[in-house]
């Protein structure tokens, strides 16, 4: 129960239905008023001091710990202090959990509301094929029908005429590297192509002689000198 007094302020509270952020300014208002500290704050609500500072600016939706905490610490204070009303703590922790639960609510069905409801299905990587024709849609995927079939076609057609270039290739004969004409070939066997020893040339050495090519050079012709002359004087 309340101790009403004259001249005496009352606890800052939110409204039973407050918005998101009537309720934020409330939480405010009593952390201001009750000279609180964001040490005492963080070590009874076991949360860190950045997430304090963002509940109490109205950035976070706090738990409800967080303002079980901040009631209860910031109303003891203001009991004490003569210039504010004594409440009921339990009374008013009931009500601030009452504000904060229309609140919580209000901020699930804000968020659930949105254009993508669960109702819709998720939207398919790959679509249905369309008809012949059909533009498909930009940033989807569309079959086109009888595309595998051809395909498959053209890729039998290139490989089938591939293997027919690599057969006429294999079946047809060699050409000799000699540049002489063939010679008909010796054997009653048709079809059989044998080539024909080739001769090596002969020539005549001086002596009348005939000798292959790879046999010995004739001999050298002596030319005769002044030199062999005077020896032949001085030798007679």
């Amino acid at each position: 129960m309340a101790e009403h007094g004259k001249g005496r302020k009352q606890p800052p509270r939110p409204a039973a239905q407050p918005s998101w952020e009537e309720f934020a300014h409330a939480m405010r208002r009593l952390y201001d008023e009750a000279n609180l500290t964001g040490r005492q704050l963080t070590a009874a609500a076991q949360v860190s001091k950045s997430a304090t500072s963002r509940y109490l600016r109205g950035q976070s939706f706090p738990p409800q710990r967080f303002v079980d905490a901040l009631v209860t610490l910031g109303l003891e204070r203001l009991n004490r202090n003569t210039d504010y009303v004594t409440v009921d703590i339990d009374a008013e922790l009931r009500h601030w959990q009452t504000a904060w639960a229309y609140v919580e609510r209000a901020r699930h069905n804000q968020g659930s509301a949105s254009p993508a409801s669960p109702d819709t299905p998720p939207p398919s990587d790959t679509a249905a094929p369309t008809e012949p024709g059909t533009p498909p849609a930009s940033g989807g995927w569309r079959a086109v029908p009888g595309a595998a079939v051809a395909i498959g076609s053209a890729i039998a057609a290139f490989v089938g005429a591939r293997r027919g270039s690599t057969d006429r290739a294999v079946s047809r004969p060699a050409s000799p590297t000699s540049t002489s004409p063939p010679v008909a070939p010796s054997s009653p066997e048709p079809g059989v192509w044998r080539p024909t020893p080739v001769q090596k040339p002969k020539r005549t050495n001086q002596t009348g002689n005939s000798s292959d090519a790879q046999g010995p050079r004739p001999t050298r012709r002596h030319i005769w000198t002044y030199s062999d002359h005077v020896r032949r004087q001085q030798g007679e």
